[in-house]
């Protein structure tokens, strides 16, 4: 096994106060914006159904996908939302 139980939970405070952490991309210039959030279960308009955590692992890699089912309370639309951090996450530029 490539990795330990410390860089998982580094990688995963760092989404937590909105750092970006080791695995996560570096910018190529200035004017690009990355963001970086974590799962809110107490969002105020979105009130949360139902929360879920998925692990998956290898020898080399992990990732951590974080799952919040809710309604929105000013639409009538019921949304899924997806936080994931690991060291295999090809990030969206």
């Amino acid at each position: 096994m490539n990795f330990s139980e410390k860089e998982i939970l580094a990688e995963i405070d760092s989404a937590f106060i909105g750092e970006p952490g080791p695995f996560f991309p570096g910018k190529k210039n200035q004017k690009d914006i990355h963001y970086n959030f974590f799962l809110d279960l107490e969002h105020g308009y979105c009130n949360t159904a139902s929360s879920r955590i998925h692990l998956y692992a290898d020898e080399e890699n992990w990732a951590v996908v974080f799952e919040k089912g809710g309604y929105q309370n000013r639409a009538p639309s019921v949304e899924v939302e997806l936080y994931y951090v690991g060291n295999c996450i090809e990030y969206i530029l």
